[in-house]
């Protein structure tokens, strides 16, 4: 299952560009799912979480807020380079975002990285603001993550 949108990033929060809020299952399910953020159909981020999409950014504006605050000790994962990229500058990502009903934190850490693998691999380039992959060798997260990257692409090489 797939939910695809557009997204802006500013001070008060990443929010749908079309929408108040997020909604629909596949982004408020409390099951794993691979998220990936786009511009121009360059793939430029690739996340995996079992928060809400709505959680899950607020918690990365909230962490980024508080570094550049100076704060020594804040919770949650710091490392969104795309969002202090396109911060407050009006940029429309795409969100695209994959739920993985039944998989485990490896499992889906290991279709993560896999998605992130295909991206270099068919394009020649990392995703510019990825910060780290882990791979766990596991031949049906490669399958699960061509998937992914066929549905998003639809053949075509970015």
């Amino acid at each position: 299952m797939i939910e695809k949108m557009k997204i802006k990033i500013s001070s008060k929060g990443i929010h749908p560009n079309e929408r108040e809020q997020f909604s629909g299952t596949i982004l408020n399910g409390k099951e794993y799912k691979i998220y990936i953020v786009s511009l121009e159909g360059v793939i430029v981020y690739v996340g995996k979480t079992k928060q809400t999409i709505g959680d899950k950014f607020r918690q990365s504006i909230l962490t980024y807020q508080n570094v550049q605050k100076g704060k020594k000790k804040v919770s949650g994962y710091s490392g969104y380079k795309w969002v202090r990229e396109y911060l407050d500058k009006g940029v429309v990502l795409d969100l695209s975002v994959f739920l993985l009903p039944g998989k485990t934190n490896e499992e889906t850490e290991a279709i993560e990285a896999e998605v992130v693998y295909l991206v270099r691999e068919k394009t020649g380039r990392w995703p510019e603001y990825q910060n780290e992959i882990h791979f766990r060798n596991n031949e049906e997260a490669k399958r699960v993550a061509e998937g992914i990257y066929n549905s998003m692409h639809k053949g075509e090489i970015i």
